[in-house]
């Protein structure tokens, strides 16, 4: 059994797809990935590759986790690794197979006004996956754990109807390497 120790953050509620076909609410949580813990470390491997099957964003985030260790980022306090689990009571050891979602963000001092979501993965919606809303659950939580401040970040084009169905707007017309800069602002009320 491979498992890892991970920060527990914030509960969450996702949707499981039942035998009938129906989305019921399903309790999961948010927990933070350490990346001095080797554990932590050999978990996310796992999940990027088999969980995620390296395609899209998991293998980035765990090469990233792997510079943060090896430190290649000046400072480890700006950069949070953040999972979804649908793991509900045991944060201390969580199966790295019940990470349905991943997510690397930046805060450096640089980014005065605004936190950086670099990377958003979450196991896609297929036939061994039966969980739904763990990408804009992930969200609502980074919109929470920084309520003062927006989110930037650059979406492929395929998920920028995704990102403006979460309140991001385009914010910079116009591809950058493929990707197209989004923002979500904060509203104080």
């Amino acid at each position: 059994m491979i498992t890892f120790q991970a920060k527990y953050l914030s509960p969450v509620n996702i949707g499981k797809i039942n035998d009938k076909k129906n989305i019921v609410p399903y309790k999961a949580a948010i927990v933070e990935l350490n990346p001095n813990d080797i554990k932590d470390s050999f978990s996310l491997n796992l999940v990027s590759y088999f969980s995620l099957k390296k395609k899209g964003f998991a293998g980035s985030i765990f090469e990233d986790f792997l510079d943060t260790t090896d430190g290649k980022v000046n400072n480890r306090n700006w950069v949070k690794y953040i999972a979804l689990t649908k793991e509900q009571d045991s944060y201390k050891y969580i199966k790295s197979r019940n990470i349905l979602g991943l997510a690397e963000i930046s805060s450096a001092p640089l980014f005065k006004d605004c936190i950086y979501l670099d990377y958003l993965q979450t196991v896609k919606k297929r036939f061994f996956n039966k969980y739904c809303f763990v990408g804009r659950e992930t969200l609502e939580f980074l919109k929470k754990m920084y309520p003062d401040m927006d989110i930037v970040l650059r979406s492929l084009t395929s998920a920028v109807k995704f990102y403006k169905n979460n309140g991001f707007y385009v914010a910079e017309e116009g591809k950058k390497d493929g990707l197209i800069k989004m923002r979500y602002h904060h509203i104080n009320i």
